[in-house]
């Protein structure tokens, strides 16, 4: 009888764990659904840096009619006056890294996420390399 008990327990156990178990690595798909639909540009900043960490320059703009539209199956478009039309691409969204892989051109950016809420998304690509000159952006998007 005991023994009946444990096994029925140790099948509930198994059950459960089985159910309740999630795959590490899988995309959330929560945000990404927060993602799917319009973002404007409203602003983009570059900051290049020399070896010590001295600002060398900057380009800043903002209000610009650039925008990106994320669709549900991982692919986007992003349409730039800047660039002259409508650049196809795919994004993987991985917390908190958003990868953005451009299908024409050489564009390729890996952003950290700063801030993400249904109205706004700061992504921030590049870190300070001391010993080396480098350069970090920050873009701004909001809902439409």
């Amino acid at each position: 009888m005991p023994s009946r008990v444990l096994v029925s327990f140790l099948l509930l156990l198994l059950a459960w764990a089985s159910f309740s178990c999630t795959t590490q690595g899988e995309d959330d798909p929560t945000p990404q659904q927060g993602l799917v639909g319009r973002w404007n540009e409203e602003s983009w900043k570059s900051t290049v840096y020399d070896e010590k960490g001295a600002v060398l320059a900057t380009n800043n703009t903002s209000s610009t009619p650039n925008y990106y539209v994320f669709k549900s199956n991982k692919t986007f478009d992003y349409y730039s006056v800047n660039l002259g039309g409508v650049i196809a691409g795919t994004y993987t969204y991985a917390p908190p890294s958003l990868t953005l892989a451009y299908q024409a051109g050489t564009f390729n950016g890996r952003y950290e996420i700063i801030e993400f809420t249904p109205a706004k998304l700061v992504l921030t690509s590049g870190k300070p390399q001391p010993g080396t000159s480098y350069t970090v952006e920050v873009l701004t998007l909001v809902k439409n």
